[in-house]
C-alpha cells in the first residue's frame, strides 16, 4: 500500500465511528443522503457538528427544501420519505402537492 492509501485509510479509520451509522440507514435513505448536493454543501458550510441532533436537522431540512423542486416521484424517494418520518416524527411534515 503506497503512502497515498495509507493516508486514506487512516482517514476511514479516524472517522469510522461517524460512518458505521450512516449504514444503519435504510438503503433508499442513503441513496438520497449519497447523493444530494445539499447535504455536501451543508457539511461543506458547517464543517462541525457538536452532536448527531445538530448533523440531522440542516440534514432534514435540506431534503425537506429539494423536495419541493421534485418534478415527479420516484419510489426510491418514497421509501426515502417514510423512513425520515420514523426519527423524525411530528417533525416530518410533507410538502402540499
Amino acid at each position: 500500500m503506497g503512502p497515498a492509501l495509507a493516508d486514506v485509510v487512516a482517514a476511514w479509520q479516524r472517522a469510522w465511528s461517524w460512518v458505521i451509522p450512516f449504514f444503519g440507514f435504510a438503503t433508499e435513505m442513503r441513496r438520497i443522503l449519497n447523493n444530494a448536493n445539499a447535504i455536501e454543501s451543508v457539511q461543506a458550510r458547517r464543517g462541525y457538528f457538536p452532536c448527531d441532533k445538530a448533523a440531522t436537522k440542516p440534514i432534514w431540512l435540506a431534503l425537506h427544501i429539494i423536495t419541493a423542486e421534485w418534478r415527479r416521484s420516484s419510489r426510491e424517494r418514497k421509501l426515502a420519505m417514510n423512513e425520515f418520518v420514523i426519527p423524525c416524527g411530528d417533525r416530518f411534515i410533507l410538502a402540499p402537492r
